[in-house]
């Protein structure tokens, strides 16, 4: 009888040795779980941030000033990185036949235009495949002329060039209203003859990592320039409406 009761114990402390391990590693296992996707959330977060400050650049209007916050920014982060392939960003700004660029990684990428040049950019830098490295302040102070762009706006420009005065804009009307979509004019507001637009297809984002990877820009001369600036300069009023 005693031996008997010994076995049962013995069996019992087995069996509770069994589901405390059993316990212990299904513990371990969530834990690790939770470890992991707690590391995916927080790697999730880190790329929208670092994707955030760029695609906030992802529009239509942006302005030669925004150009260079946005190529400081580049280069900041590219050089901050040692020029990681899956952490750097290639910003390319397209004015006429010119090709502005900062580049992703400045010794190995067969398309940074450096050729034989092989020196690193330093801030407030760009590189042009005609001009070589320039001062990024260059694109606002000097004129098309003066940087070599040829048949593209007037020649005695600036990419800074502005109105003040009457400007286009879009009132938030709702859809389904008979004016939704369509431009007013304002009053005492700046329009910038050159604007740099981005869309969809212009930007490229690694595949691995799910950050930005490259973004173009092409500059055009804005849309609604002439018409805010003969607006503006003729003193009107009650300027006409497009339909």
């Amino acid at each position: 009888m005693q031996n008997a009761t010994q076995a049962l114990l013995m069996a019992a402390s087995v069996m509770l040795g069994v589901i405390l391990l059993a316990t212990l590693v299904y513990v371990l296992r969530i834990g690790g779980n939770v470890n992991k996707q707690y590391d995916e959330t927080q790697l999730n977060y880190q790329t929208e941030g670092f994707n955030y400050q760029f695609e906030i650049y992802q529009r239509d209007d942006n302005t030669i000033m925004d150009m260079i916050n946005l190529l400081n920014l580049a280069y900041s982060s590219n050089s901050a990185n040692g020029y990681d392939v899956n952490n750097s960003v290639i910003i390319i700004l397209k004015i006429g036949a010119n090709t502005y660029r900062i580049p992703q990684d400045i010794s190995t990428d067969s398309n940074t235009f450096y050729d034989n040049n092989k020196d690193a950019l330093s801030r407030n830098q760009v590189y042009e495949v005609s001009k070589g490295t320039i001062s990024i302040y260059d694109l606002i102070n000097k004129t098309l002329n003066e940087l070599d762009i040829l048949n593209f706006g007037t020649s005695t420009d600036k990419l800074s060039k502005i109105h003040i005065g009457k400007y286009v804009y879009y009132p938030d009307r709702p859809v389904g209203s008979p004016d939704f979509g369509k431009p007013e004019i304002g009053d005492n507001g700046t329009t910038y003859k050159y604007v740099f637009d981005c869309d969809d297809s212009a930007i490229t984002y690694n595949k691995v990592t799910g950050k930005i990877s490259k973004m173009e820009f092409n500059c055009v001369i804005n849309p609604y320039w002439e018409l805010g600036s003969f607006w503006g300069s003729a003193g009107y009023t009650n300027p006409p409406k497009w339909d």
